[in-house]
């Protein structure tokens, strides 16, 4: 299930995930569950969730897609552990 999977973005620019087990189905489940940090930067100042992950906006502009991990079991494959860079708000267009 998709629904019981949190990202959030703290106010020191951090980006967090909690992630209950796959049979929990109360949104109980998600506040006792530890948070992970997602990355090791930060500068994130902005977030959007997608049905298929999230997407993060960077203080320099780059916006970066965190894969859910159920998307990826769907498919039979292994989630990536880094994001994948999209685009660049300030970059020049073409």
């Amino acid at each position: 299930m998709t629904w019981n999977i949190m990202i959030a973005l703290k106010s020191d620019g951090t980006l967090w995930k909690r992630n209950p087990s796959r049979n929990s189905k109360a949104m109980a489940d998600i506040v006792q569950t530890q948070p992970t940090r997602l990355g090791i930067h930060n500068d994130w100042v902005g977030l959007a969730r997608r049905w298929d992950g999230a997407v993060s906006l960077a203080a320099d502009g780059s916006l970066w897609f965190w894969p859910r991990a159920g998307y990826y079991e769907a498919a039979l494959l292994k989630a990536p552990k880094q994001p994948k860079f999209l685009a660049n708000i300030f970059g020049k267009s073409d």
